[in-house]
C-alpha cells in the first residue's frame, strides 16, 4: 500500500497558473516596486546600522572623543530612523 501524500496539490499547468499570477501582480506594478524597495532600503539600514557600532566603540568610545561619538550616534541614529520608516510604510 502506498502512502497517500498530505498537503497542497500541484496545479495542473504550472506556467499558465505563474502566468496568470504574475498578470494579477503586474497591474499594480508600481506598488510592488515600492514594497520592494522599501524592504531592501530596511534591511539595509539594519544592516549597516549594526555595522556601524564596532566603529563606534573602537574609534570614539576607547579614545574618549565625545564629538566624534555625538556625530556617529547622529549618523546611526538617522539610519535607524530611515530603516524604522520604511519598515512602518510596509504596514
Amino acid at each position: 500500500m502506498s502512502a497517500k501524500k498530505i498537503g497542497p496539490k500541484r496545479p495542473e499547468n504550472l506556467k499558465q497558473t505563474l502566468a496568470d499570477l504574475w498578470s494579477y501582480l503586474w497591474k499594480s506594478k508600481w506598488s510592488l516596486f515600492a514594497v520592494l524597495l522599501l524592504v531592501v532600503l530596511g534591511s539595509a539600514a539594519g544592516i549597516v546600522g549594526t555595522y556601524f557600532i564596532r566603529p563606534l566603540i573602537n574609534d570614539f568610545i576607547a579614545t574618549k572623543d565625545v564629538v566624534g561619538l555625538a556625530k556617529m550616534l547622529g549618523v546611526i541614529g538617522l539610519i535607524y530612523i530611515i530603516g524604522s520608516n520604511c519598515e512602518l510604510f510596509l504596514w
